[in-house]
């Protein structure tokens, strides 16, 4: 609209790691489901007044780094449960993929607050560049809260089912402060849900795979 021309231009590419070494020495490679792959980059959101990247990594955790050079520093917030811990592999032939089973009673304690998978992050910007980082913890249907200013932990809720559905399995999640009206003038948090309850039903009366 008013003739206004969008662009674009690259940017530098990076890599998150992909294997950790751990206080005690040791290396560690979190545990994926096929061969070849590396621990995936999810939900992204860009705090642009303070010139940071966020990432959640899938198995790892939560990740800061600057937009000008995200390569060179990055930072791991907060990390899952079971970042460190042993797993077993094991390939499941009707899934044709392999199924990670983590030795909880060998834990090393080095996990943080968060449950695999990490997804959808999000910004919650209130005045003089304060705010909130939001982080889909998908394992326990939960969103963890980090203030924007020093990234410590504030506290964490969930959407759970009432008079509508609640969520569960979230991937992607978005917030925004302004102003939608009604019981929304305070702002607007969304997020995905994996999955209908109750069902909803086609004409056929089967279950309907959306959510």
């Amino acid at each position: 609209a008013g003739g206004g021309k969008g662009g674009s231009a690259p940017l530098v590419p990076f890599n998150l790691p992909s294997q950790f070494t751990l206080p005690n020495g040791q290396q560690w490679v979190p545990c994926q489901d096929e061969d070849g792959l590396t621990p995936m980059a999810e939900g992204t959101v860009i705090d642009r007044d303070r010139g940071y990247v966020y990432i959640g990594q899938e198995a790892v955790g939560l990740w800061r780094t600057t937009i000008d050079n995200p390569g060179a520093h990055l930072q791991l917030i907060d990390k899952v449960d079971t970042y460190g811990t042993p797993y077993t592999r094991t390939w499941d032939p009707d899934e044709e993929e392999y199924v990670c089973e983590y030795q909880t009673e060998q834990d090393p304690g080095y996990g943080g607050r968060l449950t695999r998978d990490v997804e959808g992050v999000t910004l919650y910007e209130a005045d003089d560049e304060e705010g909130y980082v939001i982080v889909s913890s998908q394992g326990n249907n939960e969103y963890v809260v980090y203030d924007r200013d020093d990234y410590d932990y504030v506290g964490k809720f969930t959407i759970v089912d009432g008079m509508d559905d609640g969520t569960q399995e979230t991937d992607g999640i978005g917030v925004s402060n302004a102003d939608f009206g009604g019981p929304f003038d305070d702002g607007l948090f969304v997020a995905m849900d994996g999955g209908n309850t109750p069902d909803i039903l086609d004409p056929e009366g089967e279950a309907i795979e959306n959510t």
